[in-house]
């Protein structure tokens, strides 16, 4: 069934707008290409095959394909099982060089700058190309979109374009194909670290070779101080205690149980006192003891190891700079954690994002099932929208369908779009009735601009309008947790 332009913008423009978040392509750009190249979504190939950007097989798609006359006769077209993995794969497609080299990199508003990028690249023959993708956004004022993308991140406190260079190829989703992510969904809970980080050094890193052996944790010199050393989350419990165990002194190891059946554990080593015993639970900012200068020690520092149970059930040590990091993206609380000028948890944080736990891998979570959108989107009525994902059951649905945005974008993308078609939903009420009062008289150039000013809306207060919405009747359901590391 045919949908109006209004209909394909407003059912479209918060996946587009994601893109822009992650990737740096101006949502602009990606909705256009998609209204042309799919007529709209009306195109046999974007009704079929959900490929909304004429996008062929090529020697790197081992994917599903589907035959249509195009340049020549009977040509394989790329085959995705939803809209969102057509427009994950176009972002993987501008992201190569050949486009990239050429295209507005840092500034993800100038629209113009990347159709001309792109076409240069060589995404499409037409010599009226750019004039055809402009003229779009131009009719429908798409380029609002790249400004409520921009204020959306930056309220979330993403950078635009963070996940550049570490995309993967969405929608055939091979196995082989891992991203080299850290992969977290939301959770509900608290978080903290192990020890108060301020004015510690760094005295020992993970992997630094030492007598016989590689060093499995992470020393953090008190200065001679004995600090408090505290539970790092909730859901935990004490499994081991052990006093004077040789070269690791005084020790706690602390289990915790992740929502999903995930386990990981915490040992702390070298401690002055211990104030715990086996089977005591534990939550974040629980206190352990102290931290000291026990076995095989030459100060009075921490010795902190993870260690996380992998797919076979083993269990395997990890770099606890990465678990700080997750620490940190978790609970937004500050790492300072240096080693020769150099943070320790800058690459693991860089890498760090929210999906649903789908095997599609970082960022490559489904965010919303195709049906649920179909019966939102249906319609002009912005009310309608809003009705619903405000409704508590709708909310629910929308959140298990695939939802777990990251920090909650996609939610406050939807939001936003939402109360900006409100609003220009009243600026068309408002432009009717002053029609009908004069009609037939030609707009004036103070009409003009008036509405034009209209137009322009404060992105800014829309997502933040639109979130406090949300947020004030999200649900207390806890989300499960999925760490997925390669």
């Amino acid at each position: 069934m045919a949908i109006s332009p209004s209909e394909f913008i407003n059912r479209y423009a918060p996946y587009a707008m994601e893109q822009q978040v992650k990737y740096g392509i101006p949502s602009s750009v990606i909705l256009a290409q998609m209204a042309v190249e799919s007529s709209w979504g009306s195109s046999a190939l974007a009704r079929r095959d959900n490929n909304f950007f004429g996008i062929k097989r090529g020697s790197s798609w081992n994917g599903r394909v589907s035959y249509y006359n195009d340049d020549r006769p009977n040509e394989a077209f790329r085959s995705y099982g939803s809209p969102v993995q057509s427009l994950r794969d176009h972002s993987a497609i501008l992201l190569r060089p050949r486009y990239l080299r050429l295209c507005p990199v840092n500034d993800s508003t100038d629209h113009l700058g990347w159709i001309r990028g792109i076409k240069a690249g060589g995404y499409a023959t037409a010599r009226n190309y750019v004039e055809s993708i402009e003229g779009v956004i131009r009719r429908y004022g798409l380029d609002r979109f790249d400004r409520l993308a921009v204020q959306t991140a930056q309220r979330q406190g993403l950078q635009i374009g963070y996940m550049r260079g570490r995309q993967e190829n969405y929608a055939q989703a091979q196995p082989q194909a891992q991203s080299q992510a850290i992969l977290l969904t939301p959770l509900q809970g608290h978080w903290c670290m192990p020890i108060n980080l301020d004015g510690l050094k760094v005295s020992g890193k993970f992997g630094d070779s030492r007598s016989g052996h590689q060093h499995g944790g992470l020393d953090l010199s008190t200065g001679g101080k004995n600090l408090p050393i505290y539970g790092t989350e909730d859901n935990g419990k004490v499994i081991a205690v052990k006093s004077s165990n040789g070269a690791a002194g005084n020790m706690i190891t602390v289990e915790y149980n992740r929502a999903d059946g995930t386990r990981l554990q915490c040992t702390y080593m070298h401690l002055s006192k211990i104030g715990v015993n086996v089977g005591d639970t534990v939550n974040a900012g629980t206190q352990l003891g102290y931290s000291g200068n026990t076995g095989r020690s030459t100060g009075a520092h921490l010795h902190f190891e993870t260690r996380f149970y992998n797919a076979k059930g083993e269990l395997q040590h990890y770099d606890p700079a990465e678990y700080l990091a997750e620490l940190s993206f978790r609970g937004n609380l500050p790492v300072p954690l240096d080693k020769g000028g150099q943070s320790l948890v800058a690459r693991y944080a860089s890498q760090m994002g929210y999906n649903n736990g789908s095997s599609a891998g970082m960022g490559g979570q489904t965010i919303a099932n195709p049906a649920l959108l179909a019966g939102i989107t249906n319609s002009d009525d912005p009310n309608r929208w809003l009705q619903y994902l405000m409704d508590k059951n709708g909310e629910e649905a929308a959140m298990s369908a695939g939802g777990n945005p990251v920090s909650n974008l996609l939610s406050s993308l939807f939001m936003g779009i939402l109360t900006l078609a409100q609003e220009l939903k009243a600026d068309d009420q408002e432009n009717l009735s002053s029609s009908n009062e004069d009609r037939g008289n030609k707009e004036t150039k103070e009409a003009a601009s008036g509405r034009r000013d209209r137009e322009s809306i404060d992105a800014t207060r829309l997502a933040q309008t639109a979130s406090l919405n949300y947020d004030s009747e999200l649900p207390e359901k806890q989300q499960e947790n999925t760490i997925r590391r390669t």
